[in-house]
């Protein structure tokens, strides 16, 4: 973690908090007559510069208030800095605005590396959800479908979410080489019976693609796994999506290391 910038205290400059209080009372009860001063020097220097317009003579009095002015600010300042520790104030309160502008920028350090660390966390959590059961079958079933075309495209397939109207029951389009394919998730409670491999094996042949895979946590009836028997349609429980997180974070550590 970043040391966070030190701020500087008044006890380094030689200042009591009492005394910045009286500082500051007094540095404020001269602006206030200073603003009085410096108006009135405003207001009569215009006039005169107005009137030079139609008495030349008057350009002298404007350069003469102008002078004054000048001259005015240098006593208002000299008079500032005569005020017991002014000096040491000054030097605190730069050092003050300097601290600030470096904690502003510590702080949005900070923020920016808790925002990583929080998304490092939350991946870390859902890394390790992904090896429970309770994980995909807590899913709804886009999050399912985004989640299985997660895990193809980590284990070397590219795969596309369909937009789910009008699909024909495919939710997922795999491609792997020159090879197309489908998938279709099913976040059923239960095991999947004959009647949607059958669907999907339509799907497939109809649409002239080389496999199919069906999804499901829950898993597969017995006649399920016969009637995809040889019809190359995998049937993908649980113990295969487990496969899959492991074989994928196994392919994300190698890229990493590289």
């Amino acid at each position: 973690m970043e040391a966070r910038p030190e701020e500087p205290r008044p006890e380094i400059f030689g200042l009591s908090a009492t005394e910045i209080d009286l500082i500051e009372k007094r540095k404020q009860h001269l602006n206030d007559r200073w603003e009085i001063i410096a108006n009135v020097f405003l207001v009569v220097t215009l006039i005169c510069f107005l009137a030079s317009f139609a008495n030349p003579i008057m350009w002298l009095a404007t350069a003469g208030l102008i002078a004054a002015r000048i001259v005015a600010i240098k006593i208002w300042k000299l008079v500032e800095k005569s005020i017991p520790k002014a000096k040491n104030y000054s030097n605190y309160r730069q050092s003050y605005s300097s601290y600030k502008l470096e904690y502003k920028a510590y702080e949005k350090r900070r923020k920016e590396e808790i925002r990583v660390e929080e998304a490092i966390r939350k991946k870390e959590e859902i890394k390790i959800k992904r090896r429970e059961y309770k994980y995909w079958s807590s899913l709804d079933p886009y999050e399912f479908e985004r989640e299985i075309a997660r895990l193809y495209k980590l284990n070397g397939f590219k795969a596309e979410v369909t937009k789910g109207s009008g699909d024909g029951g495919i939710d997922i389009y795999l491609t792997q080489t020159e090879r197309k394919g489908i998938v279709q998730c099913k976040r059923y409670t239960k095991k999947v019976g004959p009647g949607p491999v059958r669907d999907l094996y339509g799907t497939m042949v109809g649409g002239g693609f080389s496999f199919a895979k069906i999804v499901c946590p829950s898993g597969f009836s017995d006649k399920a796994y016969l009637f995809s028997k040889g019809k190359n349609i995998e049937l993908v429980g649980l113990k295969r999506i487990m496969e899959l997180v492991e074989k994928s974070e196994t392919n994300q550590s190698e890229v990493a290391s590289l």
